[in-house]
Parts: structure tokens; sequence; C-alpha cells
């Protein structure tokens, strides 16, 4: 007996504000063997990584629940292709599941690229009240009428988006010319060449390669601890000197939201060095609070190599440990 089976999935794990998973047409006759889907992903594949905390209990809850009969081929780091291609392929069918942020899809389906706008929501409890209050649903029809992607679910986002560059940028206008890397997307190219910047599409695997031989030298992250993060991974990643002054810079400024709470008698401020634009912090989350600004001190202040950051891709790619010296 023949089944057949057409479904399109995508998995896609926040890259903007939210995530979300889906899946590709596949034809199996059960008495072959067990159906083998493929699986895609541009993130590093260990417990570290963005796309990996989303793939594995999703495997391991697939494989409790219908054991050998439904198994998936795992390629992680863009070996399938950059996401802008691997978008295509889940479209036709080659390419049965891929995990991404939302953000990829408006090459498919433009308005995904509404959650890209800036200022569009107030807060991450207003996105995601957006989302789950009927948004998804109707870019989930979207997906299935114009591409034949199931949207299987939308997950956490991994932050805010910022801009950082290898010279300290003090105004939207000195903006004007940089090389900033952006998403293939509608939403982001548009904006940045508005402000006046040269928006160029990497993909995030890339990105370190095209800072090292100047194809970029701007980039988007997370708040000031965030940023000398980035500054710092980029700095090790190409010893370009003033990205090792604009960590340090960035390190000294996110230590200052700390000395203006503790002078008022607080613990943490946000929002602003003016004294008009502050507010109390009582944050401790990973993403938005104390213990992501921890690991940043830490990572900058000691020798040991970060391995949370795999999470948010912002770990500079590592030597091939098989490649021949020289």
């Amino acid at each position: 007996m023949t089944r057949q089976i057409t479904r399109r999935q995508v998995l896609a794990a926040g890259a903007a504000t939210v995530a979300t998973a889906a899946m590709g047409p596949f034809t199996s006759a059960r008495a072959a063997g067990p159906i083998v889907l493929r699986v895609s992903s541009s993130a590093p594949p260990d417990n570290y990584g963005a796309h990996y905390l989303w793939y594995k209990p999703f495997e391991d809850n697939l494989k409790k629940l219908v054991g050998d009969q439904i198994k998936l081929d795992y390629f992680p780091n863009s070996q399938l292709g950059k996401e802008a291609d691997v978008v295509q392929q889940v479209k036709a069918g080659s390419v049965d599941m891929m995990i991404s942020g939302p953000s990829i899809w408006a090459t498919i389906v433009p308005e995904i690229g509404a959650l890209d706008l800036g200022f569009l929501f107030d807060n991450y409890a207003h996105a995601f009240k957006a989302v789950d209050g009927g948004v998804s649903a109707v870019f989930d029809k979207l997906l299935l009428d114009r591409a034949g992607v199931t949207v299987l679910g939308w997950g956490f986002q991994v932050g805010a988006r910022s801009v950082y560059t290898k010279m300290p940028v003090k105004s939207v206008a000195e903006l004007k010319g940089v090389k900033l890397r952006v998403l293939p997307t509608k939403a982001f190219i548009d904006t940045f060449a508005l402000i006046g910047a040269v928006p160029t599409p990497v993909p995030i695997n890339e990105l370190y390669t095209a800072a090292q031989t100047g194809v970029v030298d701007a980039g988007f992250c997370h708040g000031a601890a965030g940023l000398a993060h980035i500054y710092n991974r980029m700095y090790q990643a190409t010893g370009e000197p003033e990205l090792g002054r604009a960590a340090r810079s960035w390190l000294e400024r996110t230590l200052d939201f700390y000395r203006l709470a503790r002078d008022s008698g607080g613990s943490w401020v946000r929002g602003s060095t003016d004294p008009a634009q502050r507010e109390p912090w009582s944050g401790v989350d990973l993403v938005d609070g104390a213990a992501g600004v921890a690991l940043v001190l830490l990572a900058a202040t000691t020798s040991v190599e970060p391995m949370w950051d795999r999470m948010f891709l912002v770990s500079p790619p590592r030597p091939d440990p098989g490649a021949a010296d020289g």
C-alpha cells in the first residue's frame, strides 16, 4: 500500500522578532522503509547553536511519537546552501525542512517583512501578543497559498536589532555610505538605503569572512553589552584594531549603565545614559537581562572562549581541525 503525503515544512527559529516551523512535499511507500527528511540550518550543530536548540527537542519528540518511521537528516552550517537558496529548495520539495528566522521568507512572501520594520512593537510582550493573536495565522496562510509551505509553529526571538560599525557612529547621518550587512529582504535593504547606508546582503555564515575581506564594515546585534560582544568577537576574527577599540568603548558604555544606577542606589538602568531617559532595570534573563551582561563581561575579561554565543549566531567560525597546515 502506498500513501501520498504532500506537506512543506520550514522550522524557523527567531532571527528577528519571532520564529516559525514548517515541511516540504514528499512521497513514500511505507513498506519501503522509514521516511527520511532533510533538515537545513545555517547554525552550528551543537547544544549552544540557536537552531539546534529547536531542532534537537523536535527530533527527540518525533522519535517518541513515531519511532523509526520518520528519520531526520540534519544539515547544519548551511551545508545545503545559503538561506535564500534553501527557501526555494523547500518550496520545490528538494529540501524537506528548514530552520531559519522568518525574515528570509519575505523573499517568497513579502508581507512577512512587516515583522522586520523598526519600532513596530513596543516590547517583546507586545510582539508575542500580536503573533499569537492572529498575525502568525495570516502569515501561515500566505505561505501555504503561495509557496505550499506549512508552518509548524512560531517560537522565541533572540533580541532586538541594533547597528554596529568599525568606526564610531554618533548619528544616523553618519551611516551615509557605510557598507552594512543585512539580510537579503526588501524591508532591511530599503530601510537602510533610505537612511543613506549601503545595504549589502550577506548570509550569516559568511559574515566574518565578509568583514575580514572588507565586503562589509557594519552589521546588527543587541544593546550596549551585545554590541561590545560583537565587536570583541569580530576583533578576535579579524585582528582589526578599530574593532578592538570599539569593543572596549562599548564595554565601558555597558559599565556606565551600572555606575549610573549604583550612584543612585540601584543595580542597573536601561534606556540611555541621559538622566532624563533612564529607567530602573531588574531583568535577569539572558537576552534582555543581567545574565547576558555578565556573560559578555566574562567573555571580555577571561581567556576562556565563550560557547553560549553560538545560540545567537555570533561566534567566529572555527578552523577545520582536519585541514592541513600552511
